[in-house]
């Protein structure tokens, strides 16, 4: 399975692989820079007293340390973004699955509950009358949504559609938390 999963999902992503390898090569670099900057710190900043070199290296060590946590974060988001699209694949390929087989996620019932249904007819009302319970965090663009209230408008004709539905923008970010697979089209 690892095989397969390897790949089928490599192949994709090898630019994106290259960028995140060159940024652990720097931060490798950088913490063997770090170390051996510590030799010249102890001897001209502790024995020798130099202030000229304290500045140079106070400088350097500056520089390097800035430049490794930037390298570190450009691999950590890169392969974040790695994962989370190997993920949405997977997941769309399991939606695809399910729907062939005549299983949908927007029917599953749970102890009598329709629980999507239920779930966007109390996200209508919300966003109808602007009823939050909570303050969000960032502004919320009802045009990210615009697949899901077709998607559920299809299965569900009684659940209104708000009016800034109309509007699309089908780019999600992982940090939104909608599911990759809710942006299949029904066909």
């Amino acid at each position: 399975m690892m095989v397969r999963l390897f790949s089928e999902s490599f192949r994709g992503h090898i630019p994106k692989y290259l960028v995140a390898l060159s940024c652990m090569v720097i931060v490798a670099a950088s913490t063997a820079g770090l170390a051996m900057l510590m030799r010249y710190v102890i001897n001209y900043v502790f024995v020798e007293q130099s202030l000229v070199m304290m500045w140079g290296l106070a400088g350097s060590v500056l520089v390097i340390s800035v430049a490794k946590g930037l390298a570190n974060y450009t691999q950590s988001v890169i392969l974040a973004t790695i994962g989370n699209d190997i993920v949405a694949t997977l997941q769309r390929r399991l939606a695809r699955i399910l729907a062939a087989f005549g299983d949908d996620l927007w029917l599953f019932d749970a102890g009598g509950n329709v629980l999507m249904a239920r779930a966007f007819e109390w996200l209508a009302r919300a966003d109808a009358e602007h009823l939050w319970p909570r303050a969000e965090i960032d502004e919320f663009l009802p045009s990210r949504m615009t697949p899901l209230w077709a998607d559920c408008h299809a299965h569900f004709a009684y659940v209104r559609t708000p009016p800034a539905a109309g509007l699309q923008q089908a780019v999600y970010h992982p940090d939104l938390g909608i599911a990759p697979f809710w942006t299949l089209a029904r066909k």
